[in-house]
């Protein structure tokens, strides 16, 4: 008879060891940070439960073709357990079993005999399960002492309790956090749209978004439930979501709240009104001494709990805040719950926290000193009242009309100034007080210069929003101040930003963004203006949106929904442009409708214009035509020159296109208003517009966009077939999706079955490996008609074998077409298109050669040709794009290059010459260290083979660099 333990042990190993089926949705600019060209050979996601580790773990196994699994478990804490699961996971049911009690060591000498038949990609889940235990100690040393071939995906809700900065120092580790997880607003639309099959308008979308922090298990149950819901009623429902959802309450209820001890349990509810979390304001509420303590034990231990600065500061996640406020209610007298309110508006106004103060001062029904905080502060940083209205005052604000200011603040922040006005009006009339109809006297005079020829004169020197008002209207205002510090630095990056300077103005942002504080606007409005000067550069524009994303729902927090909806309106154009969904104009037609609701004719202006070039570039130009008749006509109802000289120039730049001009008339309008305005040369304006509005023409296998009934093969940064729908290849063993893979490599080419079997069963017979070749080949046919694809797909042409999808294009071949297309640019010396091309090249680019079979020797060759063809080619359009004077359009495809090929001395020395042209010398001096360090590296490995091989200089990802 089997002994128990035995038996438990034949039913939880598979169990462990086998992946999740890949669901919901996928996110490449996280898979991309896993599985992608820049990836490490170790990455950590740490994040709380219910941000989506696992389904995100699941998705980049399932992507890889060729994943080991493990799932860790509490009671796997001894060395040998580890050591049994990890076994099976890599070497797969039919390898020699190791000793009962073997330990890392005899598992990393099985590995070190032969290539993993489990694959090169290693996924462990659930790592906090193991923590402080020999399991742990163990997997440490695995991660050290792996073969370089095996990458390791961890995933925890902590961060183990081995050494990872070591690791993270030396780019072999990176890092996803629970940030990084959340969902942005367009994953959501997409999330509803194309997973659930229940499309959400976009404003509700970024709504949600906002309501549950991106949490993707809180996004999960608001979808069940409303699953029954009709359309209106599900965007209803949004709008209603608040701490009370049932679902959500029960979900935080049974993973956070009670897991935790008694005394963290009321620590969370206790501090709940703060919103803004430090020891002292906890300690001052709780009447305690350890709260600094206890606060960053919940962020160690995510529990919903995060610090934006360092552990300065702590915030509880909006999900948690919402249901631990409805907790506090529930359990707590109402008397308490006031005096709790009370006491953290008053601790948070001695803080300097005033916008959390004022919240906490109406949650606990206290208006006078709401009131008083208003006043005090007009003028300063003004924290919003409540929601907002328009014509006669409220209750409690006749009676005290200083409680009317902040929310005609709000007015006036998100652009209804038509609105505002009125309120002023009505403030001013029924103000006793003469410091306060002085006081709307004054905004009533400031607010009507925004109003166009309606307006009176504004004085610039008087204020920074002032001065940009006046450089809509000239770009030579007379009365700047010279000291252009802070506020006014912002000021001058606007002015060389609507001149064209962009140089200029990247320079000056630079300079000033450092000293402004977080939170405020001009930090907002710089990371705003710094975003949209990266949008050029094609390699930054995911980065983009992911970074307008954060800038919205900042400038949403601390009170600027003007900024947050210009930022929402740039994020909607920029993932239309770059996903190219038809679908998705609806987000960019949303944020215009904000606009129209609100009055906003300034933030209409812009998005208005922005969309017109996202249109553009997906040749949509009539539509675009029609966005920019309407921008223009507003910017000359806004008597803003500036403006309408910009939107009549792309409107040239789009008929230029849309009629295949080789280039753009000049018109009397635009040279008429480049010389009211005070600009020179106007073709250097002109020039930028036709880069701007350049059709998208990267095919779509490179960008995933494809459409249903499509067939294409994808083999460059993960392998994936197309055929109307995704092709599951998990039902494969992995020697057949091995043979799969090779033969797409060479798709619509004859591959001889030596060569397949020398490639993937070295030392075989020719007799055997003939016929595991013929098996692993019919499972392949069986797979691919089971999907609709003919079973002609895979033919047999005497001793070779050809895989030849009907339709179906190679995404290595366009990537062929693509550097011969650029190196044709570069013989034209023409700057524009080369940088156009080099754009297209990239985009087809995706990443390495079949990157999930590592170093296999099948692949290596072709790997390093396809990498050093894209890298030699953007190397010749760099320095082409520098002997005609656009270092701009060279550098981004210099940087490139040295990532892709850091042994390529000259491209070094051309990005070093062209940060110097563009003025970043420092700059400059570290791309020579740089260089200078790669070469010293080089030179150490030649002495001594035995050294380390030299990083990339990429080696961390895109999340990572953002982050830093």
């Amino acid at each position: 008879m089997m002994p128990a333990s035995v038996g438990a042990d034949a039913v939880t190993v598979p169990f462990k060891t086998q992946p999740p089926k890949p669901v919901g949705l996928a996110r490449a600019r996280l898979e991309d940070v896993l599985l992608g060209p820049d990836a490490t050979g170790t990455a950590l996601v740490v994040a709380p439960p219910g941000a989506g580790k696992t389904t995100l773990l699941g998705r980049v196994a399932a992507t890889s073709g060729a994943a080991a699994w493990y799932t860790a478990a509490v009671e796997d804490h001894a060395e040998s357990a580890l050591v049994r699961y990890l076994t099976r996971a890599l070497l797969g049911e039919d390898a020699p079993p190791l000793p009962p009690d073997a330990g890392i060591d005899a598992l990393l000498a099985a590995l070190g005999d032969g290539p993993a038949t489990g694959g090169q990609l290693l996924v462990i889940d659930d790592v906090h399960e193991i923590a402080g235990t020999a399991a742990e100690d163990a997997l440490e040393r695995f991660l050290l002492l792996r073969p370089g071939s095996v990458r390791v995906l961890l995933g925890a809700r902590r961060p183990p309790s081995f050494n990872t900065t070591r690791m993270l120092a030396s780019g072999d580790l990176v890092e996803l956090s629970g940030d990084d997880l959340r969902f942005r607003s367009w994953e959501v639309e997409d999330l509803f749209r194309n997973v659930y099959g229940e499309p959400l308008s976009p404003e509700t979308a970024a709504l949600l978004c906002r309501r549950v922090g991106g949490l993707a298990a809180a996004l999960q149950l608001f979808h069940l439930s409303v699953r029954s819901l009709t359309h209106v009623e599900r965007e209803a429902e949004v709008v209603r979501l608040n701490g009370r959802s049932r679902l959500i309450r029960s979900y935080l209820t049974r993973t956070v709240l009670d897991g935790l001890t008694t005394e963290r349990r009321q620590f969370l509810l206790r501090t709940s009104p703060l919103g803004i979390l430090d020891g002292a304001l906890c300690d001052a509420l709780l009447d305690r001494a350890d709260s600094g303590l206890v606060l960053r034990g919940l962020e160690s231990d995510q529990m919903f709990t995060t610090s934006p600065d360092e552990g300065l500061t702590y915030r509880y996640h909006q999900v948690l805040r919402d249901h631990l406020e409805v907790v506090l209610e529930d359990e707590l007298p109402v008397t308490e719950v006031t005096a709790l309110h009370a006491g953290a508006a008053r601790l948070l106004e001695r803080a300097g926290h005033h916008s959390e103060a004022l919240r906490a001062y109406k949650r606990a029904g206290d208006w006078g000193a709401a009131a008083r905080l208003v006043r005090e502060r007009v003028g300063v940083a003004d924290p919003d009242v409540g929601a907002l209205s328009t014509g006669d005052l409220r209750p409690a604000e006749q009676n005290d009309p200083w409680l009317a200011v902040a929310r005609i603040r709000r007015l006036l922040r998100q652009g209804s100034i038509d609105d505002a006005l009125l309120s002023l009006r009505l403030v001013e009339a029924a103000a006793d007080d003469p410091d306060l109809a002085d006081y709307c006297a004054h905004e009533r005079l400031k607010a009507s210069a925004w109003l166009g020829n309606r307006a009176t004169t504004v004085d610039v020197a008087s204020t920074p929003l002032g001065a940009v008002r006046a450089l809509t209207r000239t770009l030579q205002p007379a009365g700047l101040p010279v000291d252009e510090d802070r506020e006014w630095g912002l000021v001058s990056t606007v002015g060389h930003l609507l001149a064209g300077r962009l140089v200029e103005a990247r320079l000056e942002l630079d300079r000033v963004y450092p000293t402004f504080m977080e939170g405020t606007w001009p930090r907002l409005a710089a990371g705003m203006l710094g975003t949209l000067l990266e949008v050029g550069t094609p390699l930054q524009r995911g980065q983009c949106c992911a970074t307008l994303e954060n800038l919205s729902l900042a400038a949403d927090v601390e009170g600027y929904p003007w900024l947050a909806r210009v930022a929402q309106g740039l994020q909607a154009c920029l993932v239309l442009e770059t996903a190219g969904q038809s679908w998705r104009i609806d987000a960019c037609r949303s944020a215009i409708s904000a606009c129209q609701r609100d009055g906003d004719a300034w933030g209409e202006l812009l998005v208005r214009a922005l969309t017109s070039v996202a249109l553009a570039r997906q040749g949509e130009h009539a539509e675009a035509r029609l966005h920019l008749d309407h921008a223009a006509a507003t910017a000359v109802a806004l008597d803003a020159p500036v403006l309408e000289l910009w939107v009549r120039a792309l409107t040239l730049a789009v008929t230029a296109a849309a009629e295949d001009a080789p280039a753009l008339p000049l018109d009397r309008t635009v040279t008429g208003l480049a010389r009211q305005v005070g600009l020179e040369d106007v073709t250097a304006l002109l020039a930028m517009c036709r880069v701007a509005v350049h059709r998208n023409t990267a095919h779509p296998v490179a960008t995933g966009t494809m459409r249903s009934g499509q067939q294409w093969v994808k083999c460059l940064g993960g392998f994936r077939l197309h055929h109307g729908t995704d092709i599951d290849l998990q039902p494969l063993r992995p020697r057949a999706r091995l043979v799969l893979m090779l033969l797409a490599m060479e798709h619509g080419t004859d591959v001889h079955r030596e060569r397949l079997i020398d490639s993937l069963w070295p030392g075989a017979q020719l007799a055997t490996g003939t016929h595991r070749l013929q098996v692993a080949v019919s499972s392949i046919r069986r797979l691919l008609e089971d999907h609709g694809v003919p079973a002609t797909a895979v033919q047999r042409h005497g001793d070779a074998y050809r895989l030849e999808l009907p339709g179906a294009r190679l995404d290595v071949h366009l990537l062929e077409e693509g550097i011969a297309a650029l190196v044709r640019a570069t013989r034209d010396a023409d700057p524009v298109p080369m940088a156009d091309r080099a754009a297209e090249l990239l985009q087809l680019y995706q990443g390495d050669l079949l990157p999930e079979v590592g170093a296999a020797d099948w692949v290596v060759d072709e790997r390093d040709r396809l990498r050093h063809g894209v890298a030699s080619a953007l190397a010749s359009s760099a320095a082409a794009c520098l002997d005609q004077g656009r270092p701009d359009l060279g550098l981004w495809q210099a940087r490139r290059v040295v990532q892709l090929d850091p042994l390529r001395d000259t491209a070094w020395l051309v990005l070093a010459r062209i940060q110097q042209q563009l003025g970043d010398h420092s700059a400059a001096q570290v791309t020579l260290a740089e260089h200078a360090r790669v070469r010293d590296l080089v030179n150490v490995r030649v002495l001594d083979p035995t050294a380390m091989s030299p990083p990339r200089t990429s080696a961390r990802p895109a999340a990572a660099r953002a982050r830093a």
